[in-house]
């Protein structure tokens, strides 16, 4: 399990970008090579990086797992002072049910979850229509996962952004606002007790449901949660966490609507 010192602070946790996609993620642009993200990331000051490209069902885990060695190969060949992670953007597309064997988790330094890539085909959809049945299905998924032992962090939780076009947009915005307060609480002290952090993703807090990511923040505060930053970068400009920063504490201390 990767764990770094709890802390609430923005600009201290902005020294790591704990979500980095290389060329190997089919989302990503071909200029991500590990040598690239590096440079960037020792421009940038940052202290530590996690390389988590996506496993989804296209790659079997012989070929992760092969990637995997490889970016471990290349980086046994740099010389750098930036902390480099190596893990995976897991799926966790179904209630207790993940996509990965145990061999190829077992190989990561950070294992990261998705939990609400809704707009996949092999991702199960609730079994209760609407925006209520969209809240309990991740919050049954989060809960399913973090007492499986599997998770080091759930990534960009809890936010129904991604299943847009099965729900239309309004929707979206209904389901994050119908977990409650009460029920994100109780799911960040059962993260507490089994030692998962919570992403604090931040191309979701710049596009997305500003007033649910703002309330994860204040809970997870208030809670005692370990929360991890990651950038969510898929371009070498996304390596570096201060440009976006000055917006991010806007969104998440109050300041911005």
């Amino acid at each position: 399990m990767y764990c770094h010192e709890k802390t609430y602070d923005l600009d201290e946790l902005a020294r790591m970008n704990l979500h980095v996609h290389t060329a190997f993620s089919h989302c990503a642009d071909r200029a991500m090579t590990l040598p690239a993200i590096v440079s960037e990331a020792e421009k940038a000051g940052l202290d530590a990086i996690a390389l988590i490209d996506h496993d989804n069902d296209d790659r079997d885990d012989a070929t992760v797992l092969a990637h995997v060695q490889e970016l471990r190969r290349q980086l046994g060949g740099l010389e750098t002072r930036v902390r480099v992670i190596i893990g995976c953007e897991l799926s966790c597309y179904d209630i207790g049910k993940t996509l990965e064997g145990d061999r190829l988790r077992q190989a990561l330094d950070y294992r990261a979850y998705a939990l609400n890539h809704y707009h996949m085909p092999f991702w199960a959809q609730p079994d209760e229509p609407g925006p209520r049945g969209y809240a309990r299905h991740m919050l049954a998924m989060a809960r399913s996962l973090i007492v499986s032992g599997k998770a080091d962090c759930l990534v960009h939780p809890l936010d129904a952004g991604y299943a847009r076009n099965r729900i239309g947009a309004a929707a979206v915005s209904q389901a994050n606002a119908a977990i409650t307060d009460r029920e994100m609480g109780e799911l960040f002290e059962l993260a507490i007790e089994h030692e998962v952090a919570i992403e604090l993703n931040v191309s979701g807090i710049l596009a997305a449901d500003k007033p649910q990511l703002r309330r994860l923040y204040d809970i997870g505060r208030e809670t005692g949660v370990w929360f991890n930053y990651g950038n969510d970068a898929h371009r070498l400009p996304d390596v570096a966490t201060r440009p976006a920063l000055a917006r991010v504490k806007r969104c998440l201390l109050g300041d911005a609507p």
